[in-house]
């Protein structure tokens, strides 16, 4: 099964647009539901998930409760992994080479990514950086392989 570590941005934007079926983002959010893929987390993100979703705009989308639901879901349905890796000085934040720390650590496949300046890695010790559009590409291209 493809391991993806799904950045922050992607997981926001996925719950804001579940219910737009041709979004990517949703899309990549279906694919973890119905278990074709499996969602490597870890601590870090689910704390930046968190503040992200405090922020007013998903606040305002979004109950108090339906926010718990989500960070449940990626707190106890995913793989989740410590971030042991020490990873410094690659990305352009601590967050996001926290981000690569977890993929490492959770030796994903693909990290999904909407930050074009992580994107722009292309790969990190051996996992692969896509955009949300391209992975739904790269996943239908590697279906049975």
């Amino acid at each position: 099964m493809i391991r993806v570590v799904a950045d922050t941005n992607v997981l926001a934007s996925g719950l804001a647009a579940y219910h737009a079926e041709a979004s990517p983002v949703a899309l990549i959010l279906d694919a973890w539901r119905y278990g074709s893929l499996d969602l490597v987390a870890s601590a870090p993100i689910v704390a930046e998930l968190r503040r992200t979703l405090a922020k007013p705009y998903f606040a305002q989308r979004f109950t108090t409760e339906e926010i718990e639901r989500a960070l449940y879901l990626v707190r106890h349905r995913s793989s989740f992994v410590q971030v042991l890796a020490d990873v410094q000085g690659v990305a352009t934040t601590p967050e996001d080479d926290l981000i690569l720390a977890t993929a490492v650590a959770g030796k994903a496949h693909v990290l999904v990514t909407g930050d074009r300046q992580l994107r722009n890695l292309g790969q990190y010790q051996g996992v692969r950086i896509l955009g949300p559009r391209a992975f739904m590409d790269w996943l239908a291209a590697n279906e049975g392989a």
